[in-house]
């Protein structure tokens, strides 16, 4: 199940919801609009981890039968702070933005770079950069296989006052002089 955030300018309302697809169009269905304490993805994921694992689809279906609706592609298109219906980051804590810390995946450093680099040598026995082999087993395979080097490091970015939604501009830190 997929989590989305939006405001709805003209009513001035925060919504949390499920994107999922109703008569073959994505749709982003509003959990607050029938839940009203239900104001993020947090809460939205805690009311529903309280609904047994094999009824969750069924529950929310029924739950979210009379909430309001905005179909997916609208949302993605539409520019943020305008008067239409735009969306947030995906998960906030609005009360404290510093609460949470935003993480990447990929090669962060130099020296780990060529640490992979050389994990693809080592493969390969050739000279091959780790992203040009990670590029080619998804062209290949769809995605990449597990061989020795093809995973991520996962690193803290930041934390959660640099999260930004779609179409929003991204912000970044002022660098120390």
């Amino acid at each position: 199940m997929r989590l989305a955030q939006w405001i709805d300018p003209s009513a001035k309302m925060r919504h949390v919801g499920v994107v999922w697809e109703e008569d073959g169009v994505e749709t982003a269905v509003s959990v607050t609009s029938v839940h009203s304490r239900i104001q993020t993805t947090i809460a939205a994921l805690a009311w529903m981890e309280k609904i047994p694992e094999a009824k969750k689809p069924a529950a929310v279906r029924a739950a979210l039968k009379k909430a309001a609706r905005r179909p997916w592609a609208e949302l993605l298109n539409t520019p943020h702070g305008g008067r239409r219906s735009y969306l947030l980051p995906p998960i906030d804590v609005p009360e404290n933005p510093y609460a949470f810390t935003l993480w990447g995946a990929g090669v962060t450093h130099l020296r780990s770079a060529k640490a992979r680099e050389e994990e693809s040598r080592l493969v390969r026995g050739r000279p091959a950069s780790f992203y040009d082999l990670m590029y080619q087993a998804g062209v290949e395979n769809g995605k990449p296989a597990r061989p020795p080097g093809a995973r991520p490091e996962i690193f803290p970015k930041a934390d959660g006052y640099y999260a930004v939604g779609p179409n929003q501009p991204v912000r970044i830190a002022k660098t120390a002089k």
